[in-house]
């Protein structure tokens, strides 16, 4: 163990502690740089070539792996924490990142009902009072709740009704996708945007297509829908008009996911739903035959 302390003429003092081990040495140096601010300096010497491998700044700020420290912690490479800080009573966190108004988290437990990152907001009194963004240990990402909407949802939004759940904005007036929906199989559908509207388009290119078929009847199948008025469950005063979605199904198959009476692994009901757009080609189909029995009848007069 060696100290070595000099102090030479000019201002620039240095204070060396350090050890050798032929052919290593660690040494602690203190100096005041040219600019008059002191650092601290941690440094190995492996076979003559000396590598600073952390440093100190006078102004507190910290610089690992690097000599040049303009944050108050600069790290190049990459982190590893073990240890956890607390955050509250349901979990622990392994690395985290606070002010007086948010908090960032990468919760090390807990993770059923909080995830692995999170982004939490502060109430004036100081206490956590809500949890804004969450990334759950399988990846699913968590705005506004910590816990999933439906049953597997990647994405989860919860919002209040006065905002909007998502704000997508251009930069151009010009059509252009703004969602686009691909599967195995390609681009299946889009939500497309204007310079004042927007469409929403499945796939349709008649290149996709085969056995095209124009000679076909709809009026007796349109016959078959039975529209109806009801009201759901959850809205008793509200009446609308509408079809059931497993007798819909039995005329326009297209037109309705799901199965009827449909239970999962635990006998809960999957609900059916229907896509009313897929019904338009019938009833075109519809007015074409009755326009063409009107027309008939007109020259048969």
């Amino acid at each position: 163990m060696t100290i070595k302390i000099t102090t030479p003429n000019g201002g620039s003092d240095s204070l060396d502690f350090g050890c050798a081990q032929t052919p290593n040495v660690a040494a602690v140096t203190g100096t005041e740089v040219s600019s008059g601010e002191g650092k601290l300096e941690f440094k190995t010497t492996t076979g003559g070539t000396s590598a600073t491998k952390a440093t100190i700044l006078a102004n507190g700020r910290v610089g690992i792996g690097t000599a040049t420290v303009d944050e108050a912690l600069q790290v190049n490479g990459a982190i590893k924490v073990t240890a956890g800080m607390a955050t509250d009573t349901a979990s622990t966190g392994a690395m985290g990142y606070q002010n007086s108004k948010y908090r960032f988290i990468s919760w090390g437990a807990d993770t059923s009902t909080k995830g692995a990152y999170g982004f939490e907001g502060y109430s004036s009194n100081g206490s956590v009072n809500a949890t804004h963004l969450a990334i759950d240990a399988t990846g699913n990402v968590l705005v506004g709740t910590t816990t999933l909407i439906g049953d597997s949802s990647r994405l989860n939004i919860s919002y209040t009704y006065t905002n909007s759940g998502i704000g997508l904005k251009s930069n151009t007036a010009s059509a252009h996708n703004a969602i686009m929906f691909t599967n195995t199989n390609g681009t299946v559908g889009t939500i497309t945007t204007s310079g004042s509207s927007t469409a929403y388009n499945t796939s349709s290119d008649y290149r996709l297509k085969e056995n095209v078929q124009y000679e076909w009847s709809a009026t007796e199948r349109l016959k078959k829908l039975k529209p109806a008025q009801f009201n759901f469950l959850s809205d008793p005063d509200n009446t609308v008009d509408g079809f059931l979605a497993h007798e819909a199904q039995e005329v326009v198959p297209e037109a309705v996911t799901g199965v009827k009476d449909e239970v999962d692994d635990d006998d809960k009901p999957v609900m059916q739903g229907i896509d009313q757009s897929k019904l338009v080609p019938l009833l075109v189909k519809t007015i074409q035959e009755l326009e063409a029995r009107i027309a008939k009848l007109e020259e048969d007069k």
